[in-house]
């Protein structure tokens, strides 16, 4: 029996053998995800020259001596190896979960190999999963298919890096970012920041989700003095428009506890919030085609313009864009969400209108949303514009309605 001083760590049991008593163990929190320690058979038992020892892949906790140079089985220890209150509350509820400080990481998707990497900015930064800690001091990625879809990318249980097709497991993962790929354009459409905080529980997070969703807190106000309702089509600033709040910062929501604080910027910085949203408003334009979802390049023009006049999302044909008739109206939904690289998007309308009162009644819910692959999201305005092949400016249409939509309750989508 041993006298040392003991800590308590959670191993993986990396090897085994049942002949000699030997294993071999991983400490992820204490040695990182590779490194192996070995543990001598010391108070095991052996029945007719075969040795207890656990199966590899199990999960136990060990006792680490506080020197580092013994790794024993619990049974090996002459004093009970005491857990602090923490420790015992971090067992039972599988907590924390998440990210210590989002802003200690950085996060990046290439397009050209299809891999996601995550790595400090200083240091070192901290995610937990399931209640251990693990620090990163090195750039971490995965790579995913050539595959139209979403995919979450989260640390595992044992703190490696890991994406699935499926939504995240609540009490398993440590959720980090999604991607949107759409193979036929070769390129993410929609690339989320999910680093939460580890105060949130896991149990909280997903009420939280399931029910409330995205809320604004404040900002993503308008300047009527900015744009105009009345232009009459002769200047490419009869369409522009923008939004205002607090300083730089345009407008904040949450990602229930997840703060996302929408930064105006004529040059933004990549991977963040950062987006030119003043007048006149740099906005992507979302919308499905027959391969998948589709974000535009941003224009001043919060919808795609056709090759003659700008265009509505037909549901259901091989190709879904056309362009809405003259003297008739189309809308652009404008949405905030934590996209990195512009979190505001217009989700093109999917009708065209005969009269300002018919888009007028158009609303939210009538959007089919099918496989939209954004999880949070909170509806700001919807954009009514005219389209008449008379006018004279660069898209052929003009501003007639800004209706103020942020109290809105968006249908969960996940």
């Amino acid at each position: 029996m041993s006298t040392h001083s003991f800590e308590l760590h959670r191993a993986i049991v990396h090897y085994s053998d049942p002949s000699t008593g030997v294993s071999q163990v991983r400490v992820p929190a204490l040695l990182g995800a590779d490194a192996v320690a070995q543990v001598p058979p010391t108070g095991l038992t052996q029945l007719d020259g075969v040795w207890n020892v656990p199966p590899t892949g199990t999960t136990l906790f060990i006792a680490v001596s506080v020197d580092r140079t013994q790794f024993l089985w619990l049974t090996a220890v002459d004093a009970v190896v005491v857990e602090p209150p923490a420790v015992t509350v971090s067992k039972a509820t599988g907590e924390p979960m998440g990210h210590a400080e989002r802003t200690d990481s950085t996060m990046a998707f290439d397009n050209s190999t299809r891999t996601f990497t995550i790595q400090p900015v200083g240091d070192s930064y901290d995610v937990w999963c399931v209640g251990t800690k693990y620090t990163k001091t090195t750039a971490e990625s995965v790579t995913i298919p050539d595959t139209t879809g979403l995919y979450y990318i989260y640390f595992d249980t044992e703190g490696a890096l890991q994406y699935r097709t499926s939504y995240f497991v609540w009490d398993q993962d440590c959720p980090t970012a999604y991607v949107y790929w759409n193979a036929a354009t070769s390129s993410e459409q929609f690339f989320a920041d999910e680093r939460h905080g580890i105060v949130l529980d896991w149990q909280t997070h997903e009420y939280l989700h399931r029910t409330r969703g995205a809320a604004i807190a404040n900002g993503f106000g308008l300047d009527p003095t900015k744009y105009t309702l009345v232009g009459d089509g002769s200047i490419d600033e009869h369409c522009e428009w923008g939004m205002y709040g607090t300083g730089s910062i345009v407008g904040t929501f949450f990602d229930e506890d997840l703060q996302v604080d929408i930064v105006n910027s004529a040059t933004p910085t990549a991977n963040t919030w950062d987006q030119a949203l003043e007048a006149p408003a740099e906005i992507p334009v979302f919308y499905q085609e027959s391969f998948g979802w589709i974000r535009d390049t941003a224009t001043t023009f919060p919808f795609k313009s056709g090759p003659n006049l700008p265009y509505y999302n037909s549901i259901g044909g091989f190709s879904n864009l056309t362009e809405i008739a003259t003297n008739k109206f189309g809308i652009s939904w404008i949405v905030a969400t934590n996209n990195l690289n512009s979190p505001v998007l217009a989700i093109m309308g999917q009708d065209e209108y005969l009269n300002i009162g018919d888009a007028e009644a158009e609303a939210w819910d009538d959007l089919d949303l099918t496989g939209l692959p954004i999880v949070e999201i909170r509806p700001l305005y919807k954009y009514v514009f005219q389209v008449k092949d008379t006018y004279t400016n660069n898209v052929k249409a003009a501003l007639r309605a800004l209706y103020d939509i942020r109290r809105i309750e968006p249908t969960q989508l996940l």
